[in-house]
């Protein structure tokens, strides 16, 4: 590698139509024509919530409106209308429309085989990109906090009826002492989400994530920060959840089609974990305590409130909660903090001693986690949770640099955090992504608004991040620590992935990608294009 470059890149494939050169001048060559820059880009980046890296497998992504129909106004690559996108390399890109009103809210789910479904809210203001991380967990290798059971749950008949009786619990997840656990008795309709019965064996995966470690809250589907129907009164509320242990609980049968529907409701049970705050009372929870049992459709990324359950004693010195649901898949013990908010914008975190490196700035406390990637000194809406005190941490590629806290009531004051970075020297990296002829190298144009994952290898765990996206000339420039090992993904609108690794060095870096478009040159030295 040579000093003050990005090591060389691998280009690990390529989608773009054809170009077929025509009306030759051997004097000069056109350029091939730029891919241009969109007004309003969404990037997520889908990551195993065990490894924090984008996930391997192909995906399915919908966007959503804020009423969980399919979105209008989002496009794909070629500027058509889209609202299912196939995603390879984990990072999903798509614009929306610039005549569409705005502020508009999205939510973008996420599905792969293996995987337990995800999703991520989008508030779209006005032109400009937004970034997004939503972790997925892959059931055969979970994140620490939490733990998977995949067994039998009977057998259904032509017309959807269970024979045989299953129950299916998690093992007791042992850093909190939480578990789950559910039963299709017989003489259960178990039907699909269009009505189809389910037939022959049924298989069931539950997953419990418990409510203290930062890794299974981080896998919360949308965040902990929700919007929730206003239960009797319509419309939508904004807030957050303070979890007491959250559940995915998927049945599908021998040809794989998922359940959706029960009927009768199906039976479920809560082992709650012990040291979980009450938000209402202050105190650990105990018998006797209420807390509201809260359902999430996967396909529509939506909550709704299925009533207030009584927390019971187990018998055993423990406690649990019983309740009983007609729906799947996500399933959640949750106090919604509505009231609660602080006015707009909330607190304020002013962040010293940062050189522009990106921080991801976690909120947590009890129940509670949120996550944000700053470049900036000053971050406005602050964790909005006033009811349980909360700690402040900053990372930079996995290294805790700076803490304060706990705080509790964050509302309307300014919270200082003092981090140290001093230990990455800085160093700044340009990526340069163009179309490049396969017969006539000089023939290229700039790709604008392709996305630019970064992703730290070395120097402590893995946090990755959006870094940009390319600008009209084809370059996003962004800041990093030199000496730290990082793989670099781009994803254009329209385009297969590309990675490359760098190790950057102090001072200015640079990276090139090439898309290569295979162009039919007529004539002598050169051609035009369309």
């Amino acid at each position: 590698m040579r000093q003050g470059l990005c090591s060389a890149m691998r280009v690990v494939g390529f989608v773009a139509a054809a170009a077929v050169l025509h009306g030759c001048d051997d004097q000069k060559a056109r350029l091939l024509a730029p891919t241009p820059v969109v007004a309003r880009k969404v990037a997520v980046a889908f990551l195993d919530a065990a490894s924090g890296r984008p996930i391997a497998t192909s995906l399915t992504a919908t966007v959503r409106d804020a009423d969980g129909e399919l979105s209008r106004v989002t496009r794909d690559g070629s500027g058509g209308a889209a609202s299912t996108f196939e995603v390879t390399g984990g990072v999903l890109a798509f614009e929306v429309a610039d005549d569409a009103t705005v502020p508009l809210t999205l939510t973008v789910v996420g599905a792969a085989s293996g995987y337990d479904s995800t999703s991520v809210r989008v508030e779209v203001t006005g032109d400009g990109s937004y970034d997004r991380m939503a972790r997925m967990v892959n059931i055969a290798n979970p994140p620490e906090g939490v733990v998977v059971a995949q067994a039998s749950a009977g057998t259904a008949n032509a017309g959807g009826v269970v024979q045989g009786a299953g129950m299916v619990a998690t093992p007791t997840e042992p850093r909190s002492g939480g578990s789950v656990s559910f039963g299709l008795p017989a003489g259960t309709l178990v039907t699909t989400p269009s009505g189809a019965p389910l037939t022959g064996a049924l298989t069931a995966t539950v997953t419990y994530f418990n409510n203290s470690d930062t890794t299974s809250l981080a896998a919360f589907p949308g965040g902990l920060d929700v919007i929730v129907p206003v239960v009797g009164a319509g419309g939508t509320e904004r807030g957050a959840f303070i979890s007491g242990g959250f559940a995915a609980i998927e049945v599908r049968d021998e040809s794989g089609d998922r359940a959706a529907h029960f009927s009768p409701p199906i039976d479920l049970e809560f082992a709650v974990p012990a040291a979980t705050l009450n938000p209402l009372t202050g105190a650990r929870v105990k018998a006797g305590d209420t807390i509201p049992l809260w359902s999430y459709d996967s396909a529509m990324g939506l909550w709704k409130n299925e009533g207030d359950f009584t927390i019971a004693s187990d018998g055993a010195g423990g406690l649990r909660v019983e309740g009983a649901l007609s729906h799947l898949t996500y399933v959640n013990l949750d106090w919604f903090q509505g009231a609660n908010l602080c006015p707009f914008p909330s607190a304020t975190l002013e962040i010293s001693g940062n050189s522009a490196l990106p921080l991801l700035v976690v909120v947590k406390g009890d129940g509670y986690y949120s996550e944000q990637l700053v470049t900036t000194s000053t971050v406005a809406r602050l964790n909005p949770v006033m009811t349980i005190p909360v700690v402040i941490n900053a990372y930079y590629a996995g290294h805790l640099v700076g803490s304060v806290g706990p705080f509790q009531g964050l509302c309307d004051q300014p919270v200082p955090l003092r981090v140290d970075v001093s230990t990455y020297v800085g160093a700044s990296c340009t990526v340069r992504v163009n179309r490049v002829c396969t017969q006539d190298a000089t023939q290229r144009a700039p790709v604008g608004s392709a996305t630019v994952y970064l992703l730290p290898t070395t120097g402590g765990s893995f946090v990755g991040y959006v870094a940009g996206s390319t600008n009209a000339n084809g370059e996003a420039s962004f800041d990093v620590a030199a000496g730290i090992e990082q793989t670099v993904i781009v994803q254009p609108l329209s385009g297969e992935t590309q990675m490359s690794s760098m190790l950057p060095a102090a001072g200015s870096n640079a990276l090139d990608f090439a898309y290569m478009v295979d162009c039919t040159i007529t004539g002598g030295a050169g051609g035009t294009v369309p």
